[in-house]
């Protein structure tokens, strides 16, 4: 769901134009944040108030339903970070109203993933079987390319307000955006929605299932026989350099950061401009990073930001840059879900 869409709606449902479905979204995403039905043209000053009640929800719901989460370590992160999520506040917004969509569409369905397959009017079923990747041409612009032994099943024609594909196997999707049709990929464990975007999405006999983001951003939920399920710990938005693991015996979601991360990108002038460093605070080259591959990365100690590093990082990943940063400190890292955690001795100004 885009913003222009969301703006749409809010305009809609302010003249009295949206349906049924759609005004109970509106009502129940203002309502989560305190507000009365008649809705006020939102002004940048409300908007920074509306941020700051929607960073809080996001911060108290994370907290309770992760077990894994550091509280100490998040705290630090939302002061540290607080101003890009004061200037995201309406993502955060259409991230909301996005879910509350999801799961009018799906979790209040009665409707089996069977059922879905066996409605489709006109069924195309497309499986490779060869030693090579597949590719598939979608009506719609979107791209699907099979590996071997991937299998799909999607209709001649989308319907005007969703697009469904049915996958057993490992797949790439290169979806076209189109913001009042939403893409959904059913497979065996997961369900994954996206407006426009790259992915991958793995799922066969073994007990985990993946998807992997290469650009944009996807909502991943546990399917329970095309029905997605109820319970908000099965549910999952992920970005470039973020996957998802699902396994079938625990029924849990794993966020984690993929293998081996890409600079995305928006950070392609960073990537041309060098990590060539001659006594820069850690501060800096782990602002660099963060940003050119779009992972949280956090010091278990702020005052470790005051120490500094030497060294050529060019032509590393992301984690060997790490791991040079570490050896020349005496730090060290780990991996904590979507995000890394620094370790070591802090540093005087």
């Amino acid at each position: 769901m885009s913003r222009d869409y969301l703006q749409n709606l809010l305009e809609r449902y302010q003249l009295g134009n949206c349906t049924d479905e759609e005004r109970a979204i509106v009502e129940e995403w203002y309502d989560s944040l305190g507000k009365k039905y008649n809705l006020p043209e939102i002004s940048s000053e409300e908007l920074e108030s509306i941020g700051e009640m929607m960073w809080a929800r996001v911060i108290g719901e994370s907290a309770s339903s992760s077990k894994k989460q550091i509280e100490p370590i998040n705290q630090v992160r939302a002061v540290r970070l607080w101003p890009k999520f004061v200037a995201a506040a309406g993502v955060v917004g259409i991230v909301i109203c996005a879910a509350l969509l999801f799961n009018v569409v799906y979790k209040q369905s009665d409707v089996t993933q069977q059922e879905r397959i066996a409605a489709i009017a006109e069924p195309i079923t497309k499986e490779n079987r060869t030693d090579s990747l597949m590719i598939v041409e979608m009506e719609d612009g979107s791209r699907i390319t099979l590996h071997t032994g991937a299998k799909i099943i999607y209709p001649k024609a989308f319907e005007k307000d969703k697009r469904e594909i049915f996958l057993s196997g490992e797949a790439f999707f290169e979806v076209s955006k189109n913001t009042d049709s939403p893409f959904f990929v059913f497979s065996n464990s997961l369900i994954t929605k996206v407006i426009g975007t790259s992915f991958y999405v793995r799922s066969g006999e073994s007990p985990e299932s993946e998807v992997e983001v290469v650009t944009g951003k996807v909502l991943v939920t546990a399917n329970n026989q095309g029905v997605s399920a109820s319970d908000a710990n099965k549910e999952v938005y992920i970005t470039p350099n973020q996957k998802v693991i699902f396994n079938e015996e625990s029924k849990e979601l794993i966020p984690a950061i993929v293998d081996n991360p890409k600079p995305l990108k928006s950070a392609q002038a960073l990537v041309e401009f060098g990590f060539n460093y001659k006594n820069v605070q850690l501060q800096q080259v782990l602002n660099d990073i963060e940003v050119t591959y779009g992972i949280n990365i956090i010091p278990d100690d702020s005052r470790i930001y005051n120490c500094t590093f030497t060294g050529d990082l060019n032509d590393e990943n992301m984690y060997s840059k790490l791991d040079l940063i570490c050896q020349s400190t005496g730090m060290s890292y780990e991996v904590n879900n979507l995000s890394i955690i620094i370790k070591g001795n802090a540093c005087s100004l």
